[in-house]
This record gives C-alpha cells, structure tokens and sequence, in this order.
C-alpha cells in the first residue's frame, strides 16, 4: 500500500521512548496513554525527575504527572499539546507543586524554543526518513482512525516542523491517510457582505510614498505554523487571529523562531465565540469578516495557549485580558468589493510592504489547491477568509508568467504548500472579495528567555610521554692471547650485544583548544514608549509653486496655552478670491491626521481631512514619510469671493478624535477664537514645548512624549 512503512512494536510498563538518529528507525516503547494526556520529550539538559527516576528524551509524561528540578541549569524541551514548550528551573521555582500541564501553559509563552536542539542529524532526512519518524512519533502516540485528525494538528504538524527542515507535507498526508484514514477537513465560513456594508469601513487614505513600492515583500518568517480550523466554520477567526494577529504581534516583537511564534498564537475561538449567530451551536455557519475586526478593536484577543480550538469557549475569564491585546485600529484596502484599479493593488502591496499582515475574503472552489493555484474555477467551495502575508513580482509562476501572491490558509500544513499558497497576479482577481489591515500601537514585550547554552568542557591537553633512553650496546670483551706455552685461559665468552632499543615515538599534543568567549549579555530590554509623532504641511499653488510663511516662535513655545492664540504659521503673501492651491501634508510616523479650516467671519467649520462623505480614514498607518494631498492629486481648493483671513487648523493624533465635538463647540460658543476652542478641546492631550521641535520658514515639526499624543498647527492665510 502506498506510504506504509513497517515497523515493529514492542511493549513495556514503563514511559514510552523514543531515540531520534538520521537514517536510523526509531526504537519505540509503547503503552497506550490518552490522546489528550501526553507530552513527549525532546530534549533534556541536567537532572529532572519524575516518580523518583530520571526524565529521559524521548519520555510520554502525562498532564497530571509532577516534575521534580534537582538542578538550577535545568531545562526540559516538551511536545505538548498546547505547543513545543521549554521549561527552565525557575519556572518549576514558581510552581512547584504544579501538575505538568500547568507548569506547561504557564511558561509556554516565557521561554524560546529556538535554540535548545533535539535534531540528531545535519541534513534534511529524506522523504523515507521522515516517514519512518513519522510513523514512530504515530506509535508512540497510539494514533487511531478515529483521532488522527486531532493527533496531526496537535503534535505531529509541530514535530515536524521541529525535526524537518523541509518537511514533505504531501507524502505525510498520504502515508498518514493509507494507514489512519486521515482526510483533513475543508470548511469555510466567511459570511458575503454587501457593497454598501463594505464601503461603511473607513478606507485607508490615498498616499505617495517618497520611495516606490518594493518589488516583492514577505511577512512568512513572522508567520505561525499554519493552522486548521477543522470541521467549524471559524475561518475568520483564524485568518483574523491566529493568522494577522499573530503576525503583527511577532513583528513587534521581533519573533522569527516558528515555535516562538506559534506559542504566542491569538486564539481564533475567541474571537468567532463573539461574532457567531445565537443559532450558531455546533460553529459551522460562519461570520463577517467585519465583525471579526471590530472585536479585535473593541474587545481585544487572548493566546490560543489560553483557549485553543473549541466550539462555544466560555470566553468571560479571559475578556480583561484581551483588552491588553487589542488592535488600535482597521481599515479596508479597496474602494469597492474585488479588485478594479491597480490603486485597490497597490494599497495590498503597500500595507505588506510596511509588513502589515492583510486580512481578506476570497471565493474558493474546488482546485484551489496546491504550491500555485492554476487559477480553474471550477466547482465553488465557498467564501473563505485568509490571511495574505506576501507578494513578489518576479515570482516564477511555472507557467512563462511571473507575480504572485501568497496566501496563509486555515485547513493545516497538509494542504497547498505545507499551508500557504500563491495565487498569480492575473488570477488573484477571480476570487479576491475584500481585505483589510490592522494597526498595532503596543509596545513590544520582553523577548522569550533563551535555553541556557549547555557548558562547553575543556579538552585536556595530553601530556607526553618522556622517550625512552636507548640502552648503551655492551662492548665485546677481547680475548686474551696467551704468552708461554702455559695452559692457556679458556676465553671468555662474548657478551652478546644488547640491541639498542628503540625509543617510543613521543605523543603528539593536540592543538590546544581555542577558549570560548564568554558570551556578552545583551543590555536589559527596554522598549521605546515615548509617543512619536512627526510631520509637514505645505500649501501648494497651482502654478507648482508653494506659499511663502514665516513660523511664530513665541506660538511655537505656547503651543498648549490656551489663552496664547496665536496662529503657528503665517503665510507672508496675500493672495487674491480664486487663487487656487492644495494642501499637502507628510507624515513620517503613524498617525491620526485631521485638517479643519474656518474664516475670520466664522463660517461653519470645514473638515477638508479625511473627508467625511467619502468616508475615508484619518489614520496614516505608516512608518516611512508619506504625502497625502487634499483634496486630491487632480484637483485645487479654491479661496473664496470672502475676502479677509481664512484659518486652518492640522491636527496629528496618536489617538483618533471627534471631531464634530470641536464643531459643537465651535458654533455653540461664538465669543471663543478657533484657536482657543481647538486648543480647549485638546485640552491635556497637547504636547509640551520641550517635547517638540518646530521649523520656522516651513511647516514642520518632529515631537516625542511619554504622555501626550496631539500636535495642533494654525495657519492664517490673508486674500483680498
């Protein structure tokens, strides 16, 4: 049969082992154990006990089962079914009288996995190879047709990603289906929004980046192990949590080790058990895409080492907690439901390359399959949410074409390509619905701490031996030659030579060996929590020339008095009715960006940014300078036949604002200046004047705080 490997069993009473070695079998001792009981282990440094007797790689503990540290340099390196996990001695410190699977989820998140190794070889063992571990790892967990499914997802997928530098997903899959039955499930269930529910999303602003797209970009090395949503209908949840999340959440925090990331996976359960229908009890009808960020923003996420795949999770312990995981804020990346501009393109490109992980909805059918899908849409499958993590236009699509997208699923490392898929450029439009990005204002947290490196024993160098002297051959005694005819002497018999021996050839010593060099500790993390906030503003003509202004350095130190109203910049020229321009602001850190504009006369305010009927999003996501122009690249602002003053107001924000209460304010209070109703309503959020810097013959500034998040600048300008 095809994939089946023999294997001999053999049965003892005591924990089940494995021994991991390239191109040899597993030897295996196996007990059958509960499939929800069990945590394999991979490795061992130092002494660790359990029941009395050592804990040894290749051991099945039990989640009940209580470990005993008898060594500070401890650690542990399990295979659990919350993750691979590393228990180091100051854990077992903090909860001695734990039960493992406690001790686990407690630490799951505290410690690396990247560096304590279990691979016993240093190539890649081969598809036979990895079958045969495979096939071992299935023994020692007592697999059955009836919880294959569950044994793939919770430890055979993570064993291999562990052991495998290039797993081969396809024949595992087949091998596991020959002999288990194993058949992964592919369920759905995003629920189709309208154009108009669409649209309601505020969209992400039109910019131009000062540097141009990047040719190809790729979140993949942020990427958790892709997961499987199983027979439910959470694909939002997963591609929402488990997948973006997750992602924005290694990136901040700087996590490239698979392992590390996937143990600080969101929870997709979570999330789905808020957005689900009230009818909704065995999770299989699906949800808005939507729906699934608005929770994110409002609600928050928890770790799937919390609460992993379970329909209808009892989510109230956790809701406190999800706050201090909440999104800041989303916005959709296209004008309208599908692809139909490269601007729609270049907004998914663009969120990537500033390593934005996009949320998206796409139409499935039944080919869509494999490392690129050939683009057949044949028999639909449904509408389904994923997580787009990459692009590249140079991508070799097999086929004499070349661009693609790539795409993290939620149906396991089975499927596609070990879970991901690229979609071609010219195909990406048959089946993309919506996307959306996320921003993530929380600052990093501590990185995982490292495996303590084992200690490195000296060689001793060895000593050589002193030669051995040769011994002096003896000289032969002369005979004696006689005189007179006297009875002559017997001679003497010679004394036979002693051969010389040979001297021992000396011992070579080896080379010494070169010391170590302690390993310098890294400074104590320290994340930068100051507020950054950092922008222009540049009054553009339409003859391509800019209005001349002169910055108000008293207005610069009194930014936030409100009784100083005084405007920030004045524009030197006076300009006639009609003179038409643009505004044009940058931003160089993300941002909330509002611009307002009255007169002297106080006409109703004016909100010029974003505007309000196109429902367009104040948030400027971005970390590298961009320019947004108002109100748009084709078209002028015009001053009106009122001639006089005209005021306008630019507002950047580290938090979004309301603006319509700076408008009631402004016309409920017709004896208080613009300037001092804006300043009233920003009130504490205001910079200090040493927490920003201001330049005096243009319209910028750069401001950092520890507490404050807004940065208001006025500018008058005169028309006759």
């Amino acid at each position: 049969m095809k994939g089946t490997i023999n294997l001999k069993k053999r049965k003892s009473v005591v924990n089940k082992h494995f021994m991991m070695a390239f191109g040899c079998m597993l030897i295996l001792l196996v007990m059958p154990c509960a499939s929800r009981s069990q945590n394999i282990v991979m490795n061992v440094t130092g002494k660790v006990l359990v029941n009395g007797l050592p804990v040894k790689k290749g051991d099945n503990l039990n989640d009940n089962q209580k470990i005993v540290f008898e060594d500070p340099n401890a650690e542990l390196k399990v295979l659990s079914q919350v993750g691979v996990c590393v228990i180091k001695y100051k854990n077992y410190e903090e909860k001695r009288s734990s039960e493992l699977l406690d001790l686990i989820k407690s630490c799951i998140r505290k410690n690396s996995v990247a560096t304590l190794g279990t691979r016993a070889w240093t190539t890649n063992p081969d598809k036979d190879g990895q079958l045969k571990m495979v096939e071992a790892l299935c023994n020692t967990l007592s697999v059955t047709r009836s919880n294959v499914n569950e044994m793939f997802r919770q430890y055979i997928t993570p064993y291999c990603v562990m052991e495998f530098k290039t797993p081969y997903w396809q024949d595992i899959a087949d091998f596991l289906e020959t002999k288990y039955g194993f058949k992964p499930a592919r369920f759905t269930g995003e629920q189709e929004m309208t154009d108009e529910e669409y649209r309601s999303i505020p969209i992400v602003p039109t910019v131009r980046s000062m540097a141009p797209i990047p040719p190809a970009a790729s979140l993949k090395m942020y990427c958790p192990i892709p997961g499987s949503q199983g027979e439910y209908g959470t694909c939002t949840g997963w591609a929402s949590a488990y997948a973006a999340r997750t992602i924005s959440w290694a990136i901040k925090n700087n996590l490239t080790d698979v392992h590390d990331i996937t143990n600080q996976a969101f929870s997709p359960a979570f999330i789905y058990a808020q957005i689900k229908g009230k009818n909704d009890d065995n999770c299989k009808e699906g949800a808005h895409t939507a729906r699934t960020v608005e929770v994110m923003k409002d609600v928050g996420a928890i770790f799937y080492s919390d609460l992993p795949n379970d329909c209808n999770a009892n989510i109230t312990p956790f809701v406190k907690q999800a706050k201090t995981y909440a999104i800041k804020d989303f916005q959709r990346l296209t004008n309208n439901t599908g692809i139909q501009s490269k601007a729609d393109f270049d907004n998914i490109k663009r969120a990537l390359a500033e390593k934005k992980p996009v949320f998206a909805s796409i139409k499935t059918y039944n080919s869509f399959n494999k490392k690129i899908w050939n683009g057949v849409t044949d028999y639909f499958y449904g509408n389904h949410a994923i997580c787009i993590v990459g692009y590249d236009d140079n991508f070799d699509n097999e086929d004499g074409t070349f661009g693609a997208v790539e795409m993290m699923n939620s149906w396991g490392t089975s499927w596609g390509n070990g879970g991901v898929i690229h979609v071609k450029y010219q195909d990406f439009p048959k089946i993309f619905k919506y996307a959306f990005s996320m921003y993530d204002d929380l600052l990093p947290v501590p990185p995982p701490e490292p495996p303590t490196p084992e200690p490195v024993t000296p060689v001793t160098p060895v000593i050589p031996e002193t030669p051995v002297t040769p011994v002096t051959p003896v000289t032969p005694v002369t005979p004696v030659t006689p005189e007179t005819p006297v009875t002559p002497v017997t001679p003497v018999t010679p004394v036979t030579p002693v051969t010389p021996v040979t001297p021992e050839t000396p011992v070579i010593p080896p080379t010494p060996v070169t010391p170590v060099t302690p390993v310098t500790p890294e400074p104590p993390f320290i994340p930068d929590s100051l507020k950054r906030i950092e922008g222009s503003f540049t009054l553009l003509l339409s003859d391509g020339t800019t209005m001349k202004l002169e910055g108000d350095e008293n207005s610069f130190r009194s930014l936030k008095l409100v009784n100083v109203e005084k405007m920030t910049y004045n524009i030197l020229q006076t300009y006639p009715s009609g003179t038409m321009f643009r505004i044009q602001f940058t931003s160089s850190q993300p941002a909330y960006v509002y611009v307002i504009a009255t007169d002297l006369q106080r006409s109703p305010l004016a909100q010029l940014f974003p505007d309000p009927d196109q429902n367009i999003s104040a948030l400027i996501p971005f970390n590298s300078e961009v320019s947004v122009s108002i109100p748009d690249e084709s078209q002028y602002i015009a001053l009106d036949d009122t001639p006089g003053e005209d005021y306008l107001c630019v507002i950047f924000s580290k938090e979004p604002l309301d603006i319509s209460v700076i408008n009631d304010t402004f016309q409920n209070n017709p004896n208080k200046s613009f300037i001092r109703i804006v300043k009233e309503a920003l009130a504490d959020q205001i910079v200090d004047d040493n927490e920003i810097e201001f330049e005096k013959n243009r319209i910028a500034f750069k401001a950092a705080s520890d507490t404050r998040t807004a940065v208001p600048i006025f500018v008058k300008i005169n028309h006759r």
